[in-house]
């Protein structure tokens, strides 16, 4: 695969951020609903079995003591004289459910967005593809999730060598659905090849989405803010999140989907299965 890469010409892509998410948009005509619910069913996976593990086994937690702790680590001022005692519980099964499922699902969505981006038969049902690639998903997972873990460790340069990293990794997953005969650390050089000179444009890409989802997150706040404030169940802070998470991030889902379909037409243009404004500058 190296004595490869070193043959291929470099793709870089040209074409503007409005012009990826009109590619992303055309690709989800049709298939809006079906790809709300797959970023419904990801997301719910991922909070309600963690909210009913941490409800049964976790340990309660001050909510105040944690700001405190902020407060002290790192200067941030929080009003303390208005909070109430509230707890958030949180156990460590939790944690190792997320770490272990987030491969699979990570999979599973990105199937989904790549067969509907092709006009390939996909649905809902996609989402639990990894599981039957959960070993090597997982790993894919966590060797990405260890090594930013590293990059963000280097002092004082590390929160901006490790989104570094993820942008550099961020081809992995549909590199490892393509190409299923490839290892981990195959799919994670490919991606690194592949977004070579291309790290700005992915970045713009996924900058281009910020208005979105600050509209988007309205919603949220103010069902926040409605739980809050009337129905009065601050005492439970998870619960509210996972409410919050379901009914006011109705938007972001829609928006999640618009991104997924517009980072996966910029992996076809990478990969050169669809043609686009790019350049090659010379053998790599």
């Amino acid at each position: 695969m190296q004595q490869n890469m070193q043959n291929r010409k470099k793709i870089i892509i040209n074409e503007p951020s409005n012009s990826l998410r009109k590619r992303g948009r055309e690709a989800l005509e049709g298939n809006w609903l079906t790809a709300f619910f797959v970023s419904i069913i990801n997301v719910m996976l991922m909070i309600i079995p963690v909210y009913i593990m941490d409800e049964f086994f976790g340990r309660e937690i001050s909510v105040k003591n944690i700001l405190m702790e902020l407060h002290m680590k790192y200067g941030m001022n929080f009003n303390f004289d208005e909070m109430n005692d509230a707890v958030i519980k949180k156990s460590g099964v939790s944690g190792l459910y997320i770490l272990l499922i987030t491969g699979a699902l990570t999979y599973g969505v990105s199937l989904y967005f790549m067969k509907m981006y092709r006009k390939q038969n996909s649905g809902v049902a996609d989402v639990f593809s990894g599981f039957e690639f959960f070993l090597k998903a997982t790993g894919l997972y966590l060797y990405i999730s260890f090594f930013s873990l590293l990059w963000l460790m280097v002092p004082i340069a590390g929160f901006i060598l490790a989104p570094i990293a993820l942008i550099r990794y961020s081809q992995s997953f549909y590199i490892m659905i393509d190409h299923p005969q490839y290892s981990i650390s195959q799919c994670v050089r490919e991606s690194k090849f592949l977004m070579s000179g291309n790290k700005l444009s992915f970045f713009m890409l996924s900058l281009s989405f910020i208005g979105w989802i600050i509209v988007a997150a309205i919603p949220v706040d103010i069902v926040d803010w409605v739980l809050s404030n009337v129905v009065n169940i601050t005492d439970s802070y998870a619960l509210i999140n996972v409410i919050t998470t379901i009914v006011g991030g109705i938007g972001l889902y829609f928006v999640v989907a618009y991104m997924e379909s517009s980072k996966i037409g910029f992996y076809e243009i990478l990969s050169g299965k669809v043609e686009a404004d790019v350049y090659t500058p010379g053998e790599y």
